[in-house]
Parts: C-alpha cells; sequence; structure tokens
C-alpha cells in the first residue's frame, strides 16, 4: 500500500541526562511499540462496532489488516519512524481515518486536556481501555528514557508531560452513577442494539443508551425532536453526562421561544409595546423549565413545560399588579427600576379585556 505522509509517526526516543544519546534500551523501545499497536487495535476495534466488554482482544484478522510498521531509524537522539500498513487492499481507505483519531488522541494527551480525551474516546470504557495502553507507551522509568511521538515534524505528546497526566487520570475516582435526566437532539437509533444516542445540548456530546421495549414507539413518534430522556446517567469528575446506562422513558419537549404580546390583569388587557421573547431552557440538575426574559431580567421557572407559559403570565401578572400600579413612594429603589422596565415594555388598552 502506498505511504501517505499523514499516517507517519515519529517516535524520539530520549534521555533528559544524556541529549545525545543515540541509542535505546531493547525493553523501552519494545513495550511502547507494543503499546502503540494496542492503541491502535482499540481505536480499529471502536471504529468497527466492537462491543466494549471485560477485555477487548482484536481478531487475528483485524491485527492484519492494522499493523504498526517501523521504518529505519534516523538522528534525533533515537527516532523511529512508524506507520499503520494494512495487508493489501484490507481496510486502505479506514487507515487515514483511524490515524486521524490517534493523533487526535495522542494530541489530548500530550496537552493533558482531560475534556480534548473525553472528546476523543467518550465512551468510559474505551477511554479506560485506551489510558491502560498509554500508560505503557511511556518507556519503564528504569530505563531512564522518554518519549516524544511527533506527526509532520509537529509535537504530538511528550511522556515527561503525558505520564503524570495519565496516572492521575487513571487513579482518579471512577464516574459516578445515578438516576436523573439530560436533554439533547434525537440523532439516532439503533434497533438491533436497542440503543439511542442523541447529542447533549450543552455539552454538544453525542450519548448513547440502551432502552426499554415500551421507549422504542415513543422514539418513533418523535424523530428529530428536542427530547428529555430519563433514566440512569454516568457523569464524570465535574459533572458532566458522559453516557446513559438505561433509558426508562423520553420526552418529547419544545424549547422554542415565546412571544409575548399581552396578557391580562382583571378586567385590563395589558400589551406588549415591543417584542419580548423568553428564552426557553431546561436544568437539569434542577429538574426545572426556565423562561427567561431578557429586557425585563426576568427569570420563570416550572417542573412542566406544559405549565411553563401559564407560569410567565401569572408572573406577569403579579408584577404588574405589585409594582406598574403601585405608587413610587411605596416602592424601594430596586423595585423602582423593575416598575420602570415593565411601563418601558407595556401598556394597558384602553379596551376592555373579553
Amino acid at each position: 500500500m502506498p505511504r501517505e505522509p499523514h499516517e507517519s509517526l515519529n517516535l524520539r526516543f530520549y534521555e533528559p541526562e544524556k541529549p545525545r544519546a543515540h541509542s535505546v534500551p531493547a525493553i523501552a523501545l519494545s513495550q511502547s511499540l507494543e503499546a502503540l499497536q494496542r492503541v491502535v487495535h482499540l481505536l480499529a476495534m471502536r471504529r468497527e462496532g466492537h462491543a466494549p466488554g471485560r477485555r477487548l482482544r482484536p481478531s487475528a484478522e483485524l491485527q492484519t489488516r492494522y499493523q504498526l510498521v517501523c521504518d529505519l531509524p534516523t538522528d534525533g537522539s533515537y527516532m523511529a519512524p512508524v506507520r499503520v500498513e494494512g495487508a493489501g487492499l484490507l481496510g486502505a481507505s479506514e487507515i487515514p481515518l483511524l490515524v486521524k483519531e490517534l493523533c487526535g488522541l495522542l494530541s489530548a494527551i500530550g496537552n493533558a486536556s482531560e475534556p480534548d480525551l473525553e472528546i476523543s474516546i467518550a465512551d468510559e470504557t474505551w477511554r479506560r481501555f485506551a489510558l491502560e495502553a498509554l500508560e505503557r507507551l511511556a518507556p519503564p522509568r528504569a530505563t531512564g528514557v522518554e518519549l516524544e511521538i511527533l506527526v509532520n515534524s509537529t509535537p504530538l505528546m511528550d511522556t515527561v508531560k503525558a505520564r503524570p497526566f495519565i496516572e492521575r487520570i487513571m487513579r482518579a475516582p471512577t464516574r459516578h452513577r445515578a438516576p436523573g435526566v439530560v436533554i439533547g437532539e434525537f440523532k439516532r437509533i439503533d434497533f438491533m442494539k436497542r440503543e439511542i444516542t442523541i447529542r447533549h445540548l450543552k455539552t454538544a456530546r453525542d450519548l448513547s443508551g440502551v432502552y426499554s421495549d415500551y421507549v422504542e414507539e415513543n422514539l418513533l413518534e418523535h424523530p428529530r425532536a428536542t427530547i428529555l430522556v430519563y433514566g440512569t446517567i454516568v457523569r464524570n469528575a465535574q459533572g458532566r453526562p458522559t453516557s446513559i446506562d438505561h433509558v426508562e422513558r423520553i420526552e418529547a419537549v419544545d424549547l422554542d421561544p415565546v412571544s409575548i404580546r399581552d396578557f391580562v390583569v382583571g378586567n385590563v388587557k395589558v400589551l406588549a409595546l415591543q417584542e419580548l421573547t423568553a428564552i426557553i431552557s431546561f436544568d437539569e440538575s434542577e429538574l426545572l423549565f426556565t423562561a427567561e426574559i431578557p429586557s425585563l431580567r426576568l427569570s420563570v421557572h416550572s417542573e412542566s413545560r406544559a405549565l411553563l407559559d401559564d407560569a410567565i403570565t401569572d408572573e406577569l401578572e403579579l408584577l404588574w399588579k405589585r409594582y406598574a400600579k403601585a405608587p413610587d413612594d411605596t416602592l424601594t429603589r430596586a423595585a423602582q427600576v423593575l416598575k420602570g422596565r415593565l411601563l418601558v415594555a407595556f401598556e394597558e388598552s384602553t379596551a376592555d379585556a373579553p
């Protein structure tokens, strides 16, 4: 298979205490190459839809299609060019995509960026397998050797910085699972695996989870909808959702902005003098829908989206009676400011409300 420039990586082994050394202990070279090959196989298995279990062993056929090949070493402490190569045409079109994923993963490790690492491998189980391999990518400490990986002369990672980062992530508390709800755009459904995937609204990450039989009919009724997904939610140390262990039910919701034109206080209609829009959102931690009216600096909450519109109207009616119609000398300074915003935004109609 012709070699593409972007398919080559350079592994530079060096000794910080001996910067001009042009050799490397065999144990350091063999361990790092074996670990990098393991990462390649893991990414290949993930791309091909293998389910992560307690053990992940690549088949003989997959090992043939994704081989890590070493070219002749070059100067630069000890520089070992490596590339991914497949037998014949098997996997040829997939190799550039896999190498791109590999470079993204190594870059996330090199930058010690946990968010980038989670973007690179979103699934926690796959990420744990990859981290175990990446931990062995660093040469044994006893050798005094470190490893820098480059692509097209651009550094991706150096074990001096990556080693402590990987150790910290590997030893961090495991993700916590708890009943909860996440909101996102319905993205796809896998009927064979009974798995739903949504694009999480807040993090823009894809979250997948296995659903119960009775959920499927509801899913089909709401293609491309914004949905609430109730189930066992897996969250990382920062509280961000990473996956859904089990989907118990879904609920389609409308988060489109709400236009406010009028409301009624007693038998008087109050009309909007300008275009007023309430921005709708859902708070996963509080399980509350929120309507924000920026021009009034007003927030209204409801446990149900169906009741939120009424909650907006009720709040405006209360504010109009309590503040807009009250004499200034009975109001605090802050209340007078709110009254001013209300009078700029609304006026009472001269015609009686129906």
